[in-house]
């Protein structure tokens, strides 16, 4: 039977694992959340609710409840909606609550109390070398007697205002480490998950040109549906459909809005293009821009639903493998 210690390190090899997972991923060059990440989250949620939890480990299991409700409706929503990681800061904040957590449950991270006085130490019969090592004059081997000796002699000569003791010193000091790593950690995901939120560098007409619903053009310019519509009647160019179009297939012959030369290009790439897989469309979106969401959407029918999983997955074998993406057309 597992011991109680036993249980709790492996608690804690579950949450470190995790933690290591999403730190990897914020400093790597892959957007969707990685499927080791998805594996993570949910053996971390399972183990801790399969099992006795320590008594050391009880705050770190609330953290881990409140984590799992929000990656539970994550997986029930954000993902089935095309979401490539969760977007609400509530799910980010539940994860560093639980690498604040976990810091608690392994170390005592609280302030070291104050050093006992000298004289307290004398009392207890400790040796002039421990006291000094105590105070961080010297070390057990090397004793700075002469600064004992004055401290004796005038108390306050050496623990004035301004003196740290040496573990207080090293709390201070690891204190300021976490500290620092959280906040980088923080910056890492903030940047690579900004991006999304930036405005497309395409404009309202090379956008309608791609054949891309007034719903994602809207998404992608920071716009409202209506506001885009405005926009394109102001233009004198057509409103955007509903659905997704790919020009090259399916536009009517010389459709208002699309220059002659944009149009030649496309009519040439259309008698070139063989049909596009699945994978291969999602390819082609991706490279316009659009986030794993809107791939989603666009690409789903009413019978067949292409999920946001799927649109990331695709997306990491192509950069890791875009040779095995080209298009068999010539």
């Amino acid at each position: 039977m597992e011991s109680l210690e036993d249980r709790e390190k492996n608690l804690l090899l579950f949450v470190v694992h995790l933690l290591d997972v999403h730190d990897g991923w914020i400093q790597s060059e892959f957007d969707p959340l990685p499927q080791s990440f998805e594996e993570a989250a949910d053996g971390l949620v399972e183990i801790f609710a399969a099992g006795t939890i320590p008594a050391d480990c009880r705050v770190l299991a609330d953290r881990v409840v409140s984590f799992g409700l929000e990656w539970e409706k994550w997986k029930a929503g954000g993902a089935l909606s095309g979401e490539v990681y969760p977007e609400s800061n509530a799910f980010w904040r539940a994860l560093e609550d639980i690498r604040d957590a976990k810091s608690g449950a392994s170390d005592d991270l609280s302030p070291p109390p104050p050093l006992e006085p000298i004289a307290e130490l004398e009392r207890q019969k400790v040796g002039d070398a421990q006291i000094c090592a105590i105070y961080g004059w010297g070390s057990l081997n090397r004793p700075n007697m002469k600064k004992l000796a004055e401290e004796r002699a005038k108390p306050g000569t050496h623990t004035g205002e301004g003196f740290v003791s040496p573990v207080h010193q090293e709390w201070v000091d690891r204190e300021k480490q976490l500290q620092e790593h959280a906040e980088n950690i923080r910056r890492l995901r903030e940047a690579k998950v900004a991006p999304i939120a930036l405005p497309a560098p395409e404009s309202l007409p090379e956008l309608l040109e791609q054949g891309i619903s007034g719903k994602q053009i809207a998404a992608m310019l920071n716009k409202t549906v209506d506001e885009v519509n405005a926009e394109c009647d102001r233009l004198k160019m057509p409103r955007p459909t509903g659905d997704y179009k790919d020009p090259r297939f399916t536009r009517a012959p010389h459709e208002p809005g699309i220059p002659e030369p944009v149009e030649r290009a496309m009519d040439a790439a259309a008698a070139k293009a063989a049909p596009l897989t699945l994978d291969q469309e999602i390819i082609e979106l991706h490279q316009q821009h659009n986030d794993a969401k809107a791939i989603a959407e666009l690409l789903s029918t009413p019978d067949v639903k292409v999920s946001g999983q799927k649109v990331g997955s695709v997306i990491r074998r192509f950069k890791e493998h875009p040779e095995a993406f080209a298009s068999s057309g010539g």
